[in-house]
C-alpha cells in the first residue's frame, strides 16, 4: 500500500481551507526570515574593507590590484544582499508587525535591530577608491 507524502486537495474544498493553508506557508516564512539575516551583509562588507585594507598594504609595493578588483566585488554584492533582505524585513513589517514586535522585545535579537544602521557605515567605510578615484579613509 503506498502512501502519499503530499496530496492535492479535491475540487470540492473550500477557497477558506486554501487561504488558509497559503496563510500558514506564509507564516513559517515570516517566522524563518529573522532581523539577523542582515548579518549576511555585514559579513560581506567586512571582506570589503579587508580587501581594501590589503590592497594598500605595505607588503605589496605600488599595490595589489586584485584586492581592489575583490573590495569592489564585495562592496556590490553587499548592497544587493542589504536591498534584498531589507526588502524581505519591510515585508514582513508590513504584514506581520507582531512577529517584529517578538524580536524587538526579544532578549537577545533586540540588539539585531541596529544592524541597518551599522551596515550604512560600513558602506561608507568599504566605499572603493577606484568609483571617483578620491578615498574615503
Amino acid at each position: 500500500m503506498e502512501v502519499e507524502l503530499w496530496t492535492r486537495p479535491s475540487s470540492s474544498s473550500s477557497s477558506f481551507e486554501e487561504e488558509d493553508n497559503d496563510q500558514q506557508v506564509l507564516d513559517s516564512v515570516y517566522t524563518r526570515m529573522p532581523n539577523t539575516a542582515f548579518l549576511i551583509s555585514m559579513g560581506l562588507l567586512g571582506n570589503s574593507i579587508a580587501w581594501k585594507a590589503a590592497s594598500y598594504a605595505d607588503i605589496f609595493q605600488g599595490g595589489f590590484e586584485h584586492g581592489e578588483i575583490v573590495n569592489v566585488f564585495f562592496w556590490i554584492s553587499s548592497i544587493v544582499s542589504f536591498l534584498v533582505i531589507g526588502t524581505c524585513y519591510l515585508w514582513k513589517c508590513w504584514f506581520r508587525p507582531d512577529l517584529v514586535r517578538q524580536e524587538w522585545q526579544s532578549p537577545i535579537r533586540a540588539h539585531y535591530m541596529n544592524t541597518p544602521h551599522l551596515i550604512l557605515l560600513m558602506l561608507a567605510i568599504g566605499w572603493p577608491n577606484q568609483f571617483f578615484r578620491t578615498p574615503v579613509l
